[in-house]
């Protein structure tokens, strides 16, 4: 019986090893202790951490079964290289010299990331013309006096127009190639421009392991629900918890002005929100109640950020992520996503992205009113 259960063991301990996988760089140009850190871009946060020695280090790959979008950073003194690559379960290799990032490094052996070049090359050009202008109109828009209004708006318009183009090529490449974790992430981003009943349609396509992505989930929950919420409508209740484990409910706070706050603790443009939101939490502290419900997908992250950017007023966190029903439900997009409720629990304002005084005169203008 001893005997059995130790070749047993064994074998099942030679099989787990044989599972791991690793990612292997070979990178030249840096001195012998330089530090490597992989990033996961889902989580917004360094996983793992490593040292260059012989132009060589060895990270163990951090996925199971499906695509990850990952970055490296290598710091030389105050200098960082970085790059983002996608990975999948195989074991891959990183390789280049210093002088090549982040353009030039090498990434072979993951089925995701040759499937993501391919798909960028297929839009490349569009997307420089993008740049292009897009660089364009921000120096027009810092010089008034030289450009004319109507011209940078002609511009802003050639833009939209590439952008329509890009999301064709985009929505062309989900419906011939749907069974890529790329078409799956593209799937979710784009579902508003697709329509509910063709994103359904080519979600029946996609494979079970690509229904189990963060992308996959999130599409399931869109297809699920029934409405999103929008300025007019009456507040829907949830509840998560605050860093201390206790529970809260949005309806906890119904009387006051709520200013609900989505957000991922890596965002900067939610980290540029902050310094706006205290002196709102000092100044309409007994009209208002901030709530901000962070997208994190870890609570390690979530809690390192709480602590880190020093929030006084109600913080909470369910583990949903940025694609769960919460999030989806009250239509953000993307971070941050301010909604303001007034007291009887209606919807009044929904402002998308971070602009400095503005969530202020809002407050100011409705509280003067009252």
């Amino acid at each position: 019986m001893k005997l059995s259960f130790i070749v047993f063991f064994f074998f099942f301990s030679v099989m787990l090893f044989s599972q791991k996988t690793n990612i292997s760089g070979r990178i030249s140009g840096f001195k012998d202790g330089t530090e490597v850190f992989l990033g996961d871009l889902e989580i917004g946060d360094v996983i793992q951490k490593s040292k260059i020695k012989n132009n060589k280090f060895t990270f163990q790959n951090p996925s199971t079964y499906e695509s990850k979008k990952l970055y490296l950073d290598i710091k030389e003194d105050t200098t960082y290289y970085s790059m983002f690559f996608y990975i999948d379960n195989k074991s891959v290799t990183i390789s280049g010299d210093k002088k090549d990032f982040p353009e030039k490094i090498l990434v072979s052996g993951s089925k995701s990331y040759d499937e993501n070049k391919l798909f960028e090359k297929g839009y490349e050009k569009l997307q420089n013309k993008w740049d292009s202008i897009n660089n364009l109109i921000g120096e027009k828009s810092n010089d008034s006096l030289k450009y004319k209004k109507e011209e940078i708006d002609f511009d802003r318009l050639n833009r939209s127009n590439i952008d329509r183009q890009i999301d064709i090529f985009k929505i062309s490449y989900i419906k011939s190639q749907p069974n890529t974790y790329r078409s799956v992430m593209e799937l979710f981003y784009l579902k508003d421009k697709i329509g509910k009943e063709e994103v359904g349609k080519l979600y029946t396509l996609l494979d079970d392991k690509l229904k189990q992505t963060d992308d996959g989930k999130a599409i399931k929950v869109y297809l699920e629900l029934e409405k999103v919420l929008q300025e007019g409508d009456y507040f829907e209740d949830f509840q998560a918890k605050d860093s201390n484990g206790i529970p809260h409910k949005l309806s906890d706070y119904k009387g006051k002005y709520i200013l609900l706050d989505f957000i991922q603790t890596y965002c900067y443009a939610c980290i540029l929100s902050n310094d706006d939101l205290k002196k709102i939490d000092d100044k309409y502290k007994d009209v208002v109640q901030i709530v901000t419900f962070c997208g994190d997908k870890t609570e390690k992250t979530w809690k390192e950020g709480y602590m880190e950017h020093k929030i006084k007023w109600v913080s909470l966190w369910n583990g949903e992520g940025i694609g769960g029903r919460i999030s989806q439900l009250y239509g953000t997009d993307g971070t941050p996503t301010f909604i303001l409720i007034n007291p009887d629990g209606k919807i009044i304002k929904k402002e998308f992205g971070y602009s400095e005084g503005k969530l202020d005169a809002i407050l100011q203008e409705l509280i003067n009113k009252k």
